[in-house]
């Protein structure tokens, strides 16, 4: 006879057996689904650690990288996440070597430049910080964070001709706002206050031997100051050939009265270097050849045509020898550069930035002095501020048919 297991077991405990094995079953079905639903995967460690990052949970950053990065793989997310970790926690070198992880031809290489920048900004190491915004820049252009740190860069430095190129640029996209162009104009168009800037410059120079602009901006900045003693051994490590830091020495020798070294400096110096041309003109002036200083400021004015300096000792020189009809043209260009200067100057003030007809008085200022592309951005905030202000609108519809929009790195001057 066939064995039954049943046969033993009472009919009346049967269906308890049944019962007991269907809970079981799906008591068992359910912990596997709590587990399965709960137990980590890479898309949920990697939404922990980017919330931890944001918030500052540091401590469990490094967890949820460590497991990421033995069960899967560090993607350029994880990698920018690490970076920002690192970063907050003093690990400078790890955070950078996070970065450069990320690879040129990845979708986030620009923000990875632009968090480079500011660590190495962070730390004062401004060659750096430039080649990687140069780099972000380079993968997105329309990157504007990355310009802007580039224009604060330049402004420091008063690198001007490359502070017009990222500010033009920013032009072109359409994302100069207000407070930037008040920033332009007034970085190109008041004169230069270093107190403010002497202190980075020397950390850059601490930070960065090698830098040349942070070390030359600097050396101008303390002579302007009248700090020359401080000033001279800034520009020991740079070379007699150096035509920038030559024409500082110069300047410095200038203002001991010193004009036999002044003199001596600039007869080697770069016949077409704007700043050197100047100095001769002075020191021309000095001696009384007032042609010769003419001569010389002419050749400074057709490589620098908006320095107020020059115009104004060109017209001084023209007035010298006689020239009176010519001398009162450049002393007119000076003076629409004064006036310029003097409404920039009032961005300072509180109801500035709201005050229509000073946003068009800067646009004609601008345009009366050649700088087209600052004057159509006045134009156009001025526009904003009033849209029945018809003198505006006519400045603008003149300007666009006078001159295209410039793309990025247009000069701003007429054609």
């Amino acid at each position: 006879m066939k064995h039954d297991p049943w046969r033993r077991t009472p009919k009346a405990v049967r269906p308890l057996w049944l019962v007991a094995s269907i809970l079981l079953m799906c008591g068992l079905g359910a912990a596997w689904a709590g587990f399965a639903r709960f137990r980590p995967s890479a898309e949920r460690i990697r939404a922990t650690l980017y919330d931890d990052v944001d918030h500052g949970r540091l401590d469990r950053c490094e967890h949820s990288l460590a497991w990421l990065a033995k069960h899967d793989r560090l993607k350029s997310q994880d990698l920018l996440a690490r970076a920002r970790m690192c970063h907050a926690q003093g690990r400078l070198d790890e955070a950078l070597g996070s970065l450069k992880a990320i690879q040129d031809g990845d979708g986030l290489a620009a923000p990875a430049r632009l968090q480079a920048a500011r660590i190495e900004l962070s730390e004062y190491r401004i060659r750096d910080a430039e080649a990687s915004l140069i780099a972000g820049l380079a993968r997105d252009p329309r990157l504007a964070s990355a310009r802007l740190e580039l224009i604060r860069l330049y402004a420091r430095q008063q690198r001007l001709e490359e502070l017009d190129s990222q500010f033009q640029a920013l032009a072109s996209q359409g994302v100069l706002d207000l407070t930037y162009l008040s920033f332009w104009g007034m970085t190109r168009n008041l004169h230069w206050e270093p107190e403010s800037d002497v202190e980075a410059l020397r950390r850059a120079v601490e930070a960065d031997p090698e830098d040349r602009a942070s070390r030359l901006a600097l050396a101008e900045g303390l002579r302007r100051l009248g700090r020359g003693a401080e000033a001279a051994p800034l520009l020991v490590p740079l070379p007699a050939d150096d035509a920038d830091a030559r024409a500082i020495r110069a300047a410095l020798a200038l203002d001991r009265s010193d004009l036999d070294e002044a003199s001596a400096l600039i007869a080697e110096g770069p016949e077409m270097h704007a700043e050197t041309a100047r100095l001769r003109g002075l020191l021309a002036l000095s001696r009384h050849d007032h042609a010769t200083a003419a001569a010389h400021f002419r050749t400074a004015l057709a490589i620098k045509p908006d320095d107020r300096r020059t115009l104004s000792s060109l017209g001084t020189a023209l007035k010298l020898t006689g020239q009176d009809a010519e001398a009162a043209r450049y002393f007119a260009e000076v003076r629409r550069f004064d006036l310029l200067s003097a409404l920039t100057a009032r961005l300072t003030e509180t109801a500035a930035l709201s005050d229509a007809n000073l946003l068009r008085c800067l646009g004609t200022a601008n345009e009366e002095v050649g700088r087209l592309i600052e004057a159509r951005e006045w134009y156009r905030l001025a526009i904003a501020q009033n849209p029945l202000d018809s003198e505006s609108q006519r400045a603008l519809f003149r300007l666009e048919a006078r001159a295209p929009r410039a793309g990025p790195g247009g000069t701003g001057q007429e054609p």
